[in-house]
């Protein structure tokens, strides 16, 4: 108490006069210092209390890790008080030092919720001193590692109960009694109540690090993440619905045995590589009355806050990005935005300490201070009511939770505001009290999406289901379902378990979808008595959706693989086996190549004289990664190697690539050194007998050099880079190819740059940071990914490339200040009669891929009704950032053919012998597929950034203005 206090005094002077640094701001909007050294050094998060003052996690500016956090206990929470309410902090105190890693908290009932490793502690000060006097740890069991992604918050939701995210660190969490809630690696986020007692998980994840969440007045959680995507990088806005399991293909062994309904759970917005920090959703609309609901989120890496404004999207939502403020400050980074009493935002800089989870800091700078920023309005709006106002009736009823108060939940469920409904269903879901059954069992119907989403959480949180809601359950399964919707139907279902009535649906249902959708809920339903022979017919249903389901649920049942086989070797030796059959089979046995049943399934696949059931076996043996390979294969897939079609050549070269076996060597340098073959097939050959780890002969270095310098195909360009990305170089291989940086591809340079993680020193670093500086590429890279990339060599090396980063910011700076202004004058200057002209005569090239009318190609999206469906904003951010969204069935893909052609075109039709493409002329051509070697989707638009600068501005409006009369 006294130690607290003294550092109080200590802290407890106003902040030194501080310089606001440079910002960007709307105008009409100002920036002022709210704290600044030495009330805050490094503040993290932050939480304000119920009279106005700022609880702050406040970091020593060390980086350490879990072991030297525990033994340190370096780092505190600090309380923040403005007496004159000028909305600058006067004093600062101690409020609990000795904590791990303090990230986020909330005041409730007296006491401040604080996430810090390994868990979730309630803070009380008993005796009005300023210092918590009290702590409790009311749950733990969430591991962390010092770099941030571990656990944050709390945040409190409408209907009492506490929520928190944790990263992918692993936890094993227990309730007060010692029982197990889940042990396992996923992050997600979880809940409790105020007292720590009920926790669950309310959804579970492979992305690394989530990192804060709000609500809406409905009782929706949407939140941010880092990493949620990889290859490339992704930072999203996620909405979190209860039971989703979000997967990502790179990391699925950390959800594996959770319950999955889905295969995609709904994201909202991908950021791309941003490192995504803190979030709030924006209720008084003190700042503008417009931007009530928007959600503003903070940019670790780019020092942004970016205000995103929600639109529903079916039982979900999507979201329009606008910039809101930008710091010039370089060495800032930003961790939390949050709303002050009085609808000013506040903005938290933690500073230039932070190294170890930074993915742009080159080194760790505690001497640079952090600081929070208030970002006020110069003119004060006329008060409105807060955001979700006619809600908060709804989440009084739940908190109190009388009987009484279930009685009206219900009655609210057919409430004329959808709003008031959504949450009411929402509420209940809270209460799970089985006499609201009989209403919310009515609600799957309702005519809003949301409500019915609603309905179905709160089903699924009863702790039994009778006959008529499990009917209605299912029932609600057939046919086309909103995505959302249908996972927190099949939740419900999953936590019911009734798995013999699942199975009654699945052997009797007339419907494909509901039975697809029963047997996956029946697969993942413990003591659900399926077997092998209710699986295996389905294999052969009319519906492809349902038989491909099928396959995957036998797919996880290693116990099943003798029946599979025994009923399908048969089919091998009769001819009996169709292309579709064969696809299910590749999926089905994948995971089981080391059986001997299945193994004998493969020896027969290869060994059979028709061609489809040979590409049938390659394929499986090239997902057999670290399995032992069975003699039985080798000589069949040798003679494939020589002998193949030129469409079968890849997968074969695919396959010798995954067994790595020696004996396949020769036949695999053979193919490497044929210069008849198309180029793309000789690398793979030549990827397929290198070892990883060892060094790259010259011979086959100087041919992947060659290829970058001289070779048009981009498949190829992108094997060449891959295969020097994952080779172990010599030094002098690294400066050759730091010589042909400047010749690459946005595409192949993403893959090339890979290898300057291991450069020796400052010589090979600098030579690729001059050769990336002058590469026209360098515009498709993050900043922070250059960053990492030079991060263990000298900062010299960064700093060659820095002016060139600088440049190309700005120029992305100057583009999205565009995306902000330039709608209001498209209504006030655009002229669509001038657009036209701009269109037909092709200037900006809009006419090679775009079609109006009869006037130009149709490469990409047919624009003649573009603007029913899209405003101004939208077209315009196509035009600045073409590859921010690229529109479904328009993804551009690298082809190679057999005769060593490559094209880069969009696929139009996928017939069964052949591809309908066109290319980026516009022009179309059939291909067929047995002339096709290799097809890759491109993550980047066919087209091309800084068309922008191919008119003038005025004529950017005229063109908007045009596309915007097309309907």
């Amino acid at each position: 108490c006294g130690l607290g206090l003294l550092l109080g005094e200590a802290l407890g002077s106003s902040p030194v006069a501080a310089v606001v640094p440079p910002v960007d701001l709307p105008e009409g909007f100002s920036c002022e210092i709210a704290a600044a050294p030495p009330l805050v050094r490094h503040p993290i998060m932050a939480a304000v209390g119920e009279r106005g003052q700022l609880f702050v996690g406040d970091a020593a500016g060390t980086n350490l890790n879990k072991a030297g956090l525990e033994q340190q206990l370096p780092n505190r929470v600090l309380l923040l008080t403005d007496p004159d309410g000028d909305g600058v902090y006067d004093r600062a105190s101690v409020f609990a030092d000795r904590m791990t890693f303090p990230q986020g908290g909330v005041w409730l009932d007296g006491s401040l919720y604080v996430a810090s490793p390994p868990g979730i502690w309630k803070l009380t000060d008993t005796d009005g001193d300023g210092v918590a006097d009290q702590r409790e740890m009311i749950v733990g069991g969430f591991e962390f590692t010092g770099n941030g992604a571990d656990v944050h918050g709390p945040f409190l939701h409408p209907n009492g109960r506490l929520y928190w995210c944790h990263g992918r660190k692993g936890h094993e969490v227990k309730q007060r009694d010692g029982t197990l809630v889940h042990a396992g690696m996923a992050s997600g986020i979880w809940s409790c109540k105020a007292d720590g007692s009920d926790v669950r998980w309310h959804a579970l994840s492979c992305a690394d690090n989530p990192t804060e969440i709000d609500f809406t007045p409905e009782g929706e959680i949407l939140g941010t993440v880092n990493l949620y995507y990889v290859g490339p990088r992704g930072d999203t806005i996620v909405h979190w619905l209860r039971g989703g399991v979000y997967a990502r293909e790179d990391q699925l062994s950390a959800i594996a045995g959770l319950p999955r309904t889905l295969e995609v759970m709904p994201v909202v917005h991908n950021f791309g590589h941003v490192a995504v920090s803190g979030c709030t959703f924006y209720r008084s609309g003190a700042l503008n009355p417009a931007w009530r609901g928007n959600l503003f989120v903070v940019h670790f890496n780019t020092q942004r806050v970016t205000r995103m404004e929600l639109h529903p999207d079916g039982a979900t939502y999507r979201v329009t990005e606008r910039e809101f403020l930008k710091l010039r400050r370089p060495d800032a980074h930003l961790t939390d935005v949050l709303e002050d009493r009085d609808g000013s935002l506040l903005v938290v800089d933690t500073g230039g300490w932070f190294r170890i989870g930074c993915p742009s800091s080159l080194m760790a700078k505690p001497d640079i201070a952090g600081g929070i920023y208030r970002i006020r309005q110069t003119g004060r709006p006329d008060p409105v009511a807060s955001w979700g106002e006619s809600t908060a009736k709804v989440w009084k009823l739940a908190r109190d939770g009388d009987a009484a108060g279930v009685k009206q939940l219900a009655r609210l469920l057919s409430d004329k505001d959808r709003g008031v409904a959504h949450a009411a269903a929402n509420a209940l879901a809270s209460l799970a009290r089985p006499e609201s059954v009989p209403a919310l069992v009515g609600a799957l119907s309702h005519s809003d999406l949301g409500v019915q989403l609603a309905a179905a959480h709160a089903l699924g949180e009863m702790s039994s289901l009778g006959a008529r809601a499990i009917r209605a359950l299912l029932e609600r399964l057939e046919g086309d379902m909103d995505p959302a919707v249908e996972h927190q139907v099949m939740f419900a279902l999953l936590h019911a378990k009734q798995p013999r009535r699942l199975l009654d649906v699945l052997r009797t249902a007339r419907h494909p979808a509901l039975r697809r959708r029963a047997l996956v809920i029946a697969s993942q339903c413990p003591d659900a008595p399926l077997a092998a022979a209710d699986v295996l017919p389905l294999f052969a249903a009319p519906d492809p959706a349902l038989a491909s389901t099928a396959a995957k649920v036998m797919s996880q049942h290693r116990d099943w693989m003798p029946a599979l086989t025994a009923r399908f070797l048969s089919r091998v030796e009769q001819d009996d086996l169709s292309p579709a059959v064969l696809s299910l089979l590749e999926t089905t046995v994948k995971p089981w190549l080391a059986e001997g049943s299945v193994r004998e399934l493969v020896s027969s696949l290869a060994g059979s004289a028709e061609a489809a059931r040979q590409r049938a076996a390659w394929r499986m043996l090239a997902s057999s990664d670290g399995i032992a390979a069975d003699p039985r294969w080798v000589p069949p897939l040798e003679y494939a190697l020589a002998h193949a079609a030129p469409g079968d050549l890849p997968v074969a070269l695919e396959a010798a690539a995954s067994l790595r076996v020696p004996e396949l060597d020769g036949a695999l340098k053979r193919v490497a050194e044929d210069k008849e073959r198309p180029v793309t097939l000789r690398l793979k050959a030549m990827s397929a007998f290198l070892r990883p780890g060892s060094p790259l002969p010259p011979g086959s270095c100087q041919m992947l050099l060659d290829v970058l310098r001289d070779q048009p195909s981009l498949p190829a360009r992108l094997e060449a880079a891959r295969i020097l990305a994952t080779a172990t170089l010599q030094r002098e291989q690294m400066l050759q190819l730091a010589a042909v940086i400047h010749l690459l591809g946005p595409l192949e340079l993403r893959q090339a740059l890979k290898v300057v993680r291991s450069a020796p020193d400052a010589q090979v670093g600098n030579a690729f940071a001059i050769a990336l500086s002058k590469t026209p590429a360098l515009n498709t890279l993050q900043e922070s990914e250059i960053r990492t990339l030079f991060g263990n060599l000298p900062a010299e090396c960064y700093a060659t490339v820095a002016p060139a980063l600088r440049e190309l910011a700005a120029e992305d700076d100057s583009r999205r200040r565009k995306l902000e202004t330039l709608p209001a004058r498209i209504v006030a200057q655009g002229r669509a009669s001038e657009g036209r002209k701009v269109f037909e005569e092709g200037k900006g090239a809009c006419t090679t891929c775009h079609r109006i009318g009869s006037v130009g190609n149709l490469v990409g999206p047919n624009l003649s009704t573009i603007g029913r469906i899209r405003t101004a904003r939208d077209i315009l951010e196509s035009i600045l950032f073409p590859s921010a969204t690229i529109a479904r069935d328009y993804e551009a893909q690298a082809i190679e053919l057999a005769d060593g052609e490559s094209l880069v075109a969009v696929i139009r039709r996928s017939l069964p012998e052949a591809l309908v493409v066109a290319d980026a002329s516009g022009q179309e051509r059939t291909l067929p597929r047995a002339r096709v070697v290799s097809i890759q989707t491109l993550p980047t638009s066919l087209m091309p950034l800084g068309l922008d600068r191919a008119v003038t501005e005025a004529e950017l409006l005229d063109l908007v203005a045009y596309l915007q009369t097309c309907k």
